[in-house]
Formats: C-alpha cells, sequence, structure tokens
C-alpha cells in the first residue's frame, strides 16, 4: 500500500526549504542556510546556483549573500494584483447580480484565453455556469473581446489561436469579422455574446482599466437568451459599463497608494 512517502519527490523537496528561508525577505549567506536546514553545503551550493539561474534568487558578488529574485517578485505582485481586482469588484459583481438575476463573471487575459477569476452565480436553476480558474475563447466570449478591444491592432492576432473554431453557427471565425465586431465594442463601449460560444446564451461584457488605460480585467452578465432580452440589453450594458467604470475608479485610488 502506497503511503504519503512513496508520492515526496526528495530533492525538490529539500530545494524548497532551502527556498523557504528566504520567506521573510532576508539576505543569506551560504553558512547561515546550512544552520537553517539539514543539508550538505555542497548541495545547498547547487540549489542556490540554480535557483539564481532560474530567477527565483539573486546573488550579490561583493557580499557573497542570496536574496528573493525577481520572478518570486513578479509572483507575489501577481498575485496580490489579482487579489485586490477580485476583492474591489465582488461587491459590484453581487450588486449587478442581485439587479438583474443573472451570473456575473470576472475575467483576466492569459495567451489565447479568458481565464475565470470570479463569479457571482444567477439563482435560477437554469443559469450560464462556468467555475473559477476555468478558460474559455477571447474570440468568442464577451469576456474575450473586452480583454481584447483596446491592444493594438497589430497585436490581437498574438492573442488568437491558428484555427478561430466554430462554436456555433454565431462564432466569429476570421480575424477580419473579429477586428469589424471589436471596432463596434469601442464604440458603443460594450461586448456581446450573442450565442456565439455556447447555443440559447447571451452576454454582455466590459472592460475594467488601470490609469493608462490598459485593460486589468473584464466583467460580465451573462444568461439564457430569453431572460436576457426581456431585461432589454440597453439597461443591462448601461448598469455594467457603469459598475466596470467604478471597479476601475476604486482600483485606481488603490494602486495611487499601493501600486497594482
Amino acid at each position: 500500500m502506497s503511503t504519503r512517502d512513496d508520492y515526496l519527490v526528495k530533492p525538490v523537496h529539500k530545494a524548497l526549504q532551502v527556498l523557504m528561508c528566504f520567506q521573510n525577505g532576508e539576505e543569506l549567506g551560504l553558512t547561515e542556510i546550512r544552520h537553517r536546514v539539514d543539508i550538505p553545503k555542497t548541495t545547498i551550493y547547487r540549489y542556490l546556483f540554480t535557483f539564481c539561474e532560474s530567477g527565483f534568487l539573486e546573488h550579490d558578488l561583493q557580499t557573497d549573500r542570496y536574496r528573493i529574485g525577481s520572478i518570486i517578485i513578479n509572483f507575489a505582485t501577481g498575485v496580490d494584483a489579482l487579489h485586490q481586482i477580485r476583492s474591489v469588484a465582488l461587491p459590484y459583481m453581487q450588486r449587478l447580480r442581485d439587479q438583474f438575476g443573472e451570473t456575473v463573471n470576472l475575467g483576466i487575459l492569459d495567451g489565447y484565453e479568458v481565464v475565470y477569476i470570479a463569479m457571482v452565480e444567477s439563482p435560477y436553476s437554469l443559469r450560464m455556469q462556468a467555475k473559477v480558474d476555468a478558460r474559455d475563447s477571447l474570440y468568442s466570449t464577451a469576456l474575450g473581446k473586452s480583454l481584447l478591444v483596446f491592444l493594438p491592432d497589430n497585436e490581437i492576432a498574438f492573442h488568437l489561436p491558428s484555427e478561430m473554431i466554430l462554436k456555433t453557427k454565431r462564432t466569429i471565425t476570421s480575424l477580419d469579422a473579429l477586428r469589424e465586431d471589436l471596432s463596434k465594442v469601442r464604440l458603443r463601449g460594450y461586448s456581446i455574446d450573442d450565442e456565439e460560444n455556447e447555443v440559447g446564451a447571451y452576454c454582455v461584457g466590459a472592460p475594467i482599466l488601470n490609469d493608462q488605460q490598459d485593460i486589468l480585467a473584464a466583467v460580465s452578465i451573462s444568461g439564457p437568451i430569453s431572460r436576457m432580452s426581456s431585461w432589454g440589453i440597453s439597461d443591462i450594458s448601461k448598469s455594467l459599463i457603469k459598475a466596470a467604470s467604478m471597479i476601475s475608479d476604486e482600483l485606481r485610488r488603490k494602486s495611487s497608494r499601493t501600486p497594482l
């Protein structure tokens, strides 16, 4: 019978013990690290060298001491930024859900996809469903289009797969058609997924911007096309744009005190 130790990769575990020595942001020398972990000095040095080559640590040649590197700093900054976006956006998302009774989603751009980082679900049993950390296509979703809309024209293609797959008969499958659709999004201030990603589903999205008008995230309202139509897309889009603007403003205020 297998035990937990059977799945433990011991060299990785030891390497992480070395890395954990820097969790308080200290600068440490090889001897200091050796006093904190029960690992031979030569092995510690090899781990330190590997971490430095990978950007997890930095080595000061003058003092012969090690400190946290750019990879860890960027990772921590990114985690803090996502947490801040979620915490600011959630109250506005909850109000939108309460106003329209439909699912409200928050997503960010990652390569070819939108990643859902938060959502507030509709109370209806028939509702649009996704999961936090789930991924979807940029070109076929309202969230995705809102994430693409203010990118320079020559960058849009870098966030599209080699083949834009037809998901429904309404899916946009060419770069020219997508660019034309994005030009409409810029004019009206919100994006639409009209049964383009899923038959029977309608979604309205809007971007969340920083001070430089770069897109941090996007927020959307999604539901069955029959219920969304009954509210009126004009009313939904106005409330959504207002919420996205208020989220953007609050994030700007917070980032002026703590850089986002």
